[in-house]
């Protein structure tokens, strides 16, 4: 949820055959804290600027993340797939 109250993301990243989620991919701080999460926990990642988007704006669906952001996603680690 961004400071003026609007949501930027909520939802599910699920492997599908059009979809492939793999850390690697992620933000630098998901790189760092998610496999630190074992499978089934739940977690709230508070990410400084510089491990999140940093100088850059970030915009999707019309909403945008100003650059220098702080950023708090609560996450879920439901299954880890090798």
């Amino acid at each position: 949820m961004l400071s003026n109250g609007t949501t930027f993301y909520t939802g599910s990243a699920e492997p599908n055959v059009t979809f492939d989620s793999r850390v690697i991919n992620y933000l630098y701080a998901f790189q760092v804290g998610l496999p630190k999460l074992p499978e089934g926990s739940k977690a709230t990642l508070y990410i400084p600027s510089g491990l999140g988007f940093g100088t850059d704006a970030l915009t999707s669906g019309g909403i945008t993340v100003p650059a220098n952001s702080n950023l708090i996603y609560e996450v879920e680690l439901v299954k880890v797939f090798n």
